[in-house]
């Protein structure tokens, strides 16, 4: 394993003002997959589980689309944002090589969607 950071998670868009200690923060992450290939992406997502707790999830899980096959949201929420920003510093070189296999798996133009959510003040 190397556990060296590979910085490879790309900075959140943020419009709003935030302070460090705002929270709890939601983290989707939007992949479209072949639906026949569905049943092996979530295996391997759920590999995923283990790496998020590790870096501060609080709770993990995975979401299937019922209206649009192939759709598939991992979830995860971490404590603050702050320990949102620390976990972006936790992902290390080997995260980033199971990402890129678990990306291999992702169909369209665009990579998958990452959104930021925050439960409102």
């Amino acid at each position: 394993m190397d556990l060296a950071p590979s910085n490879h998670w790309a900075e959140p868009v943020v419009t709003i003002p935030l302070t460090d200690d705002r929270g709890p923060v939601l983290i989707e992450i939007d992949y479209r997959v072949a639906p026949e290939r569905q049943a092996e992406f979530v295996a391997v997502l759920r590999r995923f589980r283990p790496i998020r707790q590790r870096d501060g999830a609080i709770r993990w899980d995975i979401w299937e689309d019922i209206a649009q096959p192939g759709r598939v949201i991992e979830v995860f929420i971490v404590e603050s944002w702050v320990e949102h920003q620390r976990q972006h510093a936790r992902v290390t070189q080997t995260d980033a090589l199971d990402q890129d296999m678990l990306n291999m798996f992702h169909v369209g133009d665009q990579p998958p969607v990452v959104r930021h959510l925050l439960r409102p003040l």
